[in-house]
């Protein structure tokens, strides 16, 4: 079991690294004011991986700490479901942010909206 575990982890990992390496690159290579927007869409697509890869180990850790250690390997789908959908709500909230229509109105609107998705995969 804890082969597994760690195979897993070291996947997330990977995911993270990537993720975290190309935020750091577009970070000192972009420049806000000419950039092209793929560049822009490049780097929210590594804020996205690198916050999966991040939000994947802390759940797996957290299920395997408190929860049963079974679970971890049974939903997996659960934590890569959520792990991007939390991922992808901050990365809306950053580019809400960044075209300045962040406040506290779309933030809770756009929490509840991924609720309710997460609501009903887990009905289903």
């Amino acid at each position: 079991m804890l082969r597994a575990l760690k195979s897993q982890l070291s996947v997330y990992f990977t995911i993270f690294m990537v993720g975290g390496i190309g935020f750091f690159f577009l970070v000192n290579l972009l420049d806000p004011t000419e950039s092209p927007w793929y560049l822009f869409l490049v780097f929210y697509l590594s804020v996205f991986v690198g916050i999966f890869g991040f939000i994947a180990i802390l759940w797996v850790f957290l299920k395997f700490l408190f929860g049963s250690r079974i679970t971890v390997f049974r939903n997996n789908e659960t934590i890569v479901r959520q792990s991007a959908l939390l991922s992808f709500l901050f990365v809306m909230g950053l580019f809400f942010q960044s075209i300045q229509l962040l406040n506290t109105f779309t933030l809770v609107l756009i929490a509840l909206a991924f609720g309710t998705l997460e609501l009903y995969f887990l009905n289903k």
